[in-house]
């Protein structure tokens, strides 16, 4: 949270990277967006009802 925002609905409210742990200098980053990758993309998972 960013508690110098005016209001829960300023923009700048929550850091959504804080949320994603989107460290590109992580050692385990590339792996990571990987199996993002494949499990937004797996047909089961994805599949439209």
């Amino acid at each position: 949270m960013n508690y110098h925002a005016a209001s829960i609905f300023d923009p700048v409210f929550l850091n959504a990277g804080y949320y994603a742990n989107l460290d590109i200098k992580h050692p385990l980053f590339e792996k990571r967006k990987e199996l993002g990758r494949t499990l937004f993309f797996d047909p089961i998972l994805s599949k439209k009802t």
